[in-house]
């Protein structure tokens, strides 16, 4: 088998691989009438269904989430999420064959199960932020979790030898204080939420613990056609 040179190597780019796509949607001029359509017109699907509030409510019915990743390849150590705009990863997709599609904006082409999506990965969240305004809500976010997650912290110390020396018993005890304890991070994304950049536009970021930090949720208005 022939050997592949460094040169030859395909780089891996990162994309968010929260997003799908798909072909059998409804026109905009025809709601009602789904149909099949080629790859090259796929919607894809980049908001989601409100998770963190009851499909009964008003809310679930006028909210979307969008989701972003993690980057594995910055950080392995704690939790890194990614600080491009939805739609501006190195591999997302970005056709523009018709000019109708922005740089940034995001422009409604198709309906897939009652919800409002375009052919590219440039996400409703785009319509609210600027791509620098979100890098510098992410890197803020990502500096704090990385705080949060040392573990060679001297409070991380002092746990452990307290946990030994009570056998047990303080460490039971921290982490359920904890529980009920908001951290820097928790904090700061409470303040996000009441910002007027983000609360002008009705937008709410979901603490990562509700996540399971798996994403970081954005909740957004629901976008129409």
């Amino acid at each position: 088998m022939a050997s592949i040179s460094a040169s030859e190597e395909t780089k891996t780019l990162f994309f968010n691989y929260h997003e799908f796509s798909e072909t059998y949607y409804a026109d905009l001029d025809t709601p009602t009438q789904p149909r099949e359509h080629d790859e090259s017109e796929a919607l894809i699907i980049t908001h989601f269904p409100n998770v963190y509030t009851p499909q009964t409510s008003q809310l679930f019915r006028e909210t979307r989430i969008v989701r972003i990743p993690c980057r594995f390849e910055q950080n392995v150590y704690h939790p890194c999420f990614s600080e491009c705009l939805p739609g501006l990863e190195p591999a997302a997709i970005t056709g523009n064959e018709d000019g109708k599609e922005g740089e940034y904006g995001f422009v409604p082409r198709g309906i897939y199960d009652n919800e409002v999506f375009g052919i590219t990965s440039t996400s409703p969240l785009s319509l609210c932020l600027t791509p620098e305004q979100f890098q510098t809500i992410m890197h803020e976010v990502n500096a704090l979790i990385e705080q949060e997650f040392q573990v060679n912290s001297w409070q991380n110390i002092i746990n452990l030898c307290l946990g030994i020396l009570t056998l047990g018993i303080w460490t039971w005890i921290n982490t359920t204080w904890q529980r009920h304890t908001r951290n820097n991070l928790d904090l700061h994304i409470e303040q996000l939420n009441e910002s007027q950049l983000l609360a002008s536009h009705r937008i709410k970021i979901i603490n990562p613990r509700q996540s399971g930090y798996l994403s970081l949720d954005f909740q957004i208005p629901r976008p129409i056609a």
